[in-house]
Order: structure tokens, then C-alpha cells, then sequence
């Protein structure tokens, strides 16, 4: 189920269900001969107690394509560690665990970050930010695929799939993007995607005009997409963000390192669902209310970079013009729900909505109050300009912790 446009900025590989996920991988192996692939996967300890990753990894032991298989592994105690190590040893590849807790790593991270006065808390960023620099320093792949360890629907096509584009020989993409729908079999999933980013991309090309970088960030169908694929010299020249604004982050960095010919999205699945956040209305350190907030720091940080003149009265503009998408989104996906026998609950969605609505309107504001509380951790390579010799270090640091 999918459609055949080529409508926006960068080009959508679809989905028409021609060829198979065997024919697919019997490619791929044949060019990881002369171009090694490895796969980044960050996680929480707690991840190994779930039937998803456990199935991410049965699905992983016939991925012959992959020279290498990277875990970020957050929030492990040394028991912990050991325990995951045991986890992930069944899988036949090179597999290399980056402990971020641990006492090596860690305190490189913390004399990197102060070096370079980036964030260093915690967090799926930073998680991907070592991980990226173990597989600069480990010099094992030229090509390097990310997803996450709690995809409920998980199947090897779907990395398969993701990995292609960037693979093939002939195609000119450095970066590609999964794209897919997010729903459950009774309903739909991506509240972050539906009613903060989707609207608000809309409000902000309504409020600015069209812009080639808000027309960028459209042509995704699924921004906030938690997988993707580059080649080695892309890995080594982007920063992003340590927390929940990665995806967006990374979008930005793209937009800033390549041409749009060479960006893709991919439809990787036909459907996906994986771990559930909860609101967390009355919490902004938790759920879908961190989340939003960290996004749309990231987003805002876009704007000022790609020179959006960032007002009082454009904040109250957007605001209003976000407000009006977002309730003719909910309208939509009413109409979707019942056409498809999903089930809807309109006040839910209109609470988020209104959440959403609010950490906008407050994230500008400290915009406006040069409160910057995002930081972007800095590219491999600026690090290795100013600091020769640390992803070799960062190397060492991995294989310290791990013994």
C-alpha cells in the first residue's frame, strides 16, 4: 500500500512489492565484499528484557551482508554489562559493545564535552554520537545503518531495505531515510509525527513562505524516523544533538553537508510499532513531553540557522496557524480511524495537541530569551582537526570497558 509520487525535494524509493527481501540481501552481500557494512543499534539496558530486541537479534544472525554490529548500550550497571555481553554473543558478526556507562568511556566523554562545551547528559544523541565514533576509530565499515532496539515489528527486510540505497554501487545517495505508517492493529501510533511536527512544519512554511529548507524537511514522510543510513565520509563530518532532538538534528545536518540529490527516504516496512511513550503532561522530564520540547529546540536552532527571523509575533502566528493544522489533523485522522476500523480517542489527541501548542509557544520564548539549553555534540572530524588521535583513543577507551 503505498503511492508513486516523486513530489518533494529529495527522492522516495517505494515499496511495490516486485522484488524480494532475498533478492534485496543477495545484493547487498555481493557489495559488502568491496564496501563493509555495519549497523549502530542504541538501547537501554532494560531493552534485553523485551521480546523486541531479543527478536531484533534472532532476525540480525542471517544478515550476512554485516561486517560489524555496534551497541550502544545506556543505564548498565557492570553486572549488567557482562549480562548484555552474554545478550548480544550469539550474533556471528564482529560485535562490539560501548558501554557508555562505563568508567573508560565515559570519562573520554565528559573531557571531550567540556573540551568542546557541548551537552553531556544522557541520551539517545550522545548514545549515537560514541557509537559513531567507535566505527570511525574501528575502520570496519564504509557504511553504516542505525535503527532501534524496541521495534515490535522488526524484520531483517526492514534493514535490508534501509541499507540499499547507500549500498548500490550506481546510485548517488549518501544518506537515506526509513519512512513507513506508524500504527498498532487498532490504532494509529506517531503522535510526535501527526500533531507536533507535521502541523507545525506546516504552520511555520504558511508563517515564512516557502523556503528550501521548510521544503526539505516536508519532503520526509516521516521525519522523525528512527533509521537511517550513510556512507563512512558523511558519518565523520555531522554533529547532532545529545538528547531527543537526533532525528531532526540529523535532518538539519544533512541539509547542511549534501545535495539533495544525494538524500533519499525508503520505505522500509509496511507497518511499524514499537515502545509507547506516555504524555507526561504534568512532567516535562518524561514521555512525550520531553520529547517534544528537545525537538522543538532542535527545530527552532534550524530556523535561526537557515536565517528565520524568529519574533514574538511570529511565534504567536505560528502558534495560531499550528493550532488550526493541528485540529484539522485530528479531524482527519478521525475520518481515517473509522474508515479503517481503528479506534480514535479525539480528546486524547486534542490534549497532546494542546501540550504541543504550549511547549512551542515556551520553547520560543526562551528562544527569544537567548536561553540556549541545545547543544550540538560536535562531528568526528572537527573533533579529530582539533584533538588528533582521538578516535583512536576513543577505540581504546571501548576495548578497556569491554575487557
Amino acid at each position: 500500500m503505498t503511492d508513486f509520487l516523486q513530489s518533494g525535494s529529495i527522492a522516495t524509493l517505494h515499496d511495490f512489492s516486485n522484488r524480494t527481501s532475498e533478492s534485496l540481501e543477495r545484493d547487498l552481500c555481493s557489495w559488502s565484499k568491496s564496501r563493509p557494512i555495519s549497523i549502530i543499534i542504541p538501547c537501554l539496558i532494560s531493552e534485553l528484557e523485551r521480546p523486541a530486541l531479543k527478536n531484533i537479534v534472532t532476525q540480525l544472525r542471517g544478515a550476512d551482508y554485516l561486517s560489524e554490529v555496534i551497541i550502544g548500550l545506556d543505564q548498565a550497571s557492570p553486572e549488567q554489562f557482562n549480562e548484555a555481553k552474554k545478550f548480544f554473543s550469539v550474533l556471528p558478526q564482529k560485535i562490539r559493545i560501548i558501554w557508555n556507562d562505563g568508567p573508560a568511556v565515559s570519562s573520554m566523554s565528559e573531557s571531550l564535552c567540556n573540551h568542546f562545551s557541548s551537552a553531556t547528559a544522557p541520551g539517545k544523541g550522545r548514545n549515537v554520537w560514541h557509537c559513531l565514533g567507535y566505527f570511525l576509530g574501528s575502520a570496519q565499515g564504509e557504511i553504516v545503518a542505525l535503527h532501534d532496539a524496541d521495534i515490535v515489528t522488526y524484520d531483517a527486510s526492514l534493514l535490508t531495505r534501509l541499507l540499499y540505497p547507500v549500498a548500490h554501487p550506481t546510485f548517488d545517495y549518501s544518506f537515506a531515510k526509513g519512512f513507513y505508517y506508524r500504527a498498532t492493529e487498532s490504532h494509529f501510533g506517531g503522535r510526535l509525527v501527526r500533531l507536533l511536527t507535521s502541523p507545525l512544519l506546516d504552520a511555520l512554511a504558511q508563517c515564512y513562505g516557502s523556503s528550501d529548507y521548510l521544503n526539505y524537511l516536508r519532503s520526509f514522510k516521516y521525519p522523525l524516523a528512527g533509521e537511517f543510513a550513510m556512507r563512512k565520509e558523511l558519518a565523520n563530518r555531522i554533529s547532532m544533538p545529545g538528547d531527543w532532538g537526533l532525528e531532526i538534528g540529523v535532518l538539519s545536518e544533512i541539509y547542511r553537508l549534501s545535495q539533495r540529490q544525494n538524500i533519499c527516504q525508503i520505505a522500509v516496512t509496511s507497518r511499524y510499532d514499537h515502545k509507547h511513550q506516555s504524555l507526561s503532561v504534568d512532567n516535562s522530564d518524561l514521555g512525550l513531553h520531553k520529547m517534544s520540547r528537545d525537538i522543538l529546540q532542535t527545530i527552532l536552532s534550524g530556523l535561526a540557522d537557515n536565517n528565520a527571523l524568529i519574533t514574538r509575533e511570529a511565534l504567536t502566528s505560528i502558534g495560531t496557524a499550528y493550532r488550526q493544522n493541528a485540529q484539522e489533523a485530528i479531524n482527519r485522522y478521525a475520518n481515517d480511524s473509522e474508515i479503517n476500523g481503528f479506534k480514535y480517542n479525539r480528546e486524547e489527541e486534542q490534549l497532546a495537541a494542546r501540550l504541543f501548542e504550549k511547549c512551542f509557544l515556551e520553547e520560543g520564548e526562551k528562544h527569544l530569551a537567548g536561553h540556549r539549553s541545545f547543544r550540538s555534540m560536535p562531528s568526528w572530524l572537527q573533533i579529530e582537526n582539533n584533538l588528533p588521535g582521538t578516535l583512536a583513543q576513543l577505540y581504546s577507551a571501548v576495548e578497556r570497558d569491554n575487557q
